[in-house]
């Protein structure tokens, strides 16, 4: 029978503000046993991403609500582990292996950060299926290349994760009728627009947010989709590195 511990590590949110600076390390969290419908699992490796920057920074909506339900919430929105406890009404057994989204809960806590990022860009690029790839760190003119590239259509549709300067020109390289998506904001800018591309060339503009998107769709089927591509091999997530929670500062 597996003794769990009585405490556990953990990496929380005591405020707002830069989040090399409002975060703190404890090692004296308490493990709590589930309730009815709940489980413990025993984390493996939660990754680290922009989402959690702007939870420590405050920025997403349900935020502030949740510092108020409870001082010193746990960040990281994705997890892995295996279930260690159960309790009452759960269909889990132990030693399941599960992943799962963001949760408020004191039983909560994070064992490892793992951060994920291509080397090549570029090559994996073309891997996933694109025709050409320009690189504004080597291309002067990119409104010219991409007028070049796609004889003067421009891009149907852009993703845009960064905003500021590079979604204001994403935004310009946009063909009539083209789809201008805004998921993530990286730069922490705003992406400018200028109204006659709205007007002239039909652009339209929408955003997208993981958590009303999870909130409308299964998140079930939303991982079970993912898996498949893994296993087929579409997907071919790379691992840079992981941190001891202790290390979260240099993560």
């Amino acid at each position: 029978m597996l003794i769990l511990p009585c405490s556990q590590d953990a990496i929380q949110i005591l405020s707002f503000g830069n989040p090399l600076e409002i975060l703190g390390f404890r090692q004296d969290r308490l493990v709590v046993e589930p309730r009815e419908g709940q489980v413990l699992v025993k984390m493996h490796l939660a990754a680290l991403n922009p989402s959690d920057v702007f939870t420590g920074k405050g920025q997403y909506p349900c935020d502030r609500a949740f510092l108020e339900r409870e001082t010193g919430i746990v960040s990281c929105l994705e997890h892995c582990g295996t279930v260690v406890q159960t309790g009452p009404a759960v269909s889990l057994s132990i030693g399941t292996r599960v992943a799962f989204a963001y949760s408020v809960d004191e039983s909560f806590s994070t064992q490892n950060y793992q951060h994920s990022l291509h080397e090549q860009p570029e090559k994996h690029a073309f891997t996933v299926g694109a025709n050409a790839v320009i690189s504004l760190e080597e291309e002067k003119d990119v409104i010219k290349k991409v007028r070049e590239t796609t004889d003067s259509l421009g891009i149907a549709a852009v993703l845009d994760a960064v905003g500021g300067d590079i979604g204001t020109l994403a935004l310009q390289l946009l063909g009539r009728n083209g789809l201008f998506i805004a998921y993530v904001r990286m730069s922490g800018e705003p992406t400018r627009v200028v109204n006659r591309q709205l007007m002239y060339q039909g652009i339209v503009i929408r955003g997208f947010w993981l958590t009303s998107f999870l909130q409308e769709n299964s998140k079930t089927e939303l991982v079970d989709s993912v898996i498949d591509l893994w296993s087929q091999k579409c997907l071919t997530p790379s691992m840079e590195a992981t941190y001891t929670l202790e290390n979260y500062k240099k993560a």
